[in-house]
């Protein structure tokens, strides 16, 4: 088989595996925002007297992004990572804890 062929075959697989990855760690994310009320749509929480620091709602909604986003890309290094079966089966049981 090409070179090529191998080296296009192993990127294309860390193509998925990180998509892989993404796609796993957003959704806890999507689960819970289909549960949970909007921020500008939530009565309750906008008759909340708040402090003048409190950030605008989409500053909740980028952080949340962030944070799932660099989940995901924990998430790929471990699938990545060339260790026992046993370490990343360690590594996997506290990603989805």
């Amino acid at each position: 088989m090409c070179v090529y062929r191998v080296q296009r075959r192993a990127h294309m697989r860390r193509v998925f595996q990180f998509i892989f990855a993404m796609i796993v760690s957003f959704i806890p994310g999507a689960i819970g925002s289909m549960y949970s009320p909007n921020g500008a749509s939530d009565a309750w929480y906008n008759m909340l007297n708040k402090s003048i620091v409190t950030p605008d709602g989409w500053v909740f909604a980028l952080a949340w992004a962030i944070l799932y986003a660099l989940l995901g890309i924990a998430l790929f290094l471990v699938i990545r990572n060339e260790k026992t079966r046993l370490s990343k089966g360690r590594a996997y049981l506290l990603f989805l804890a």
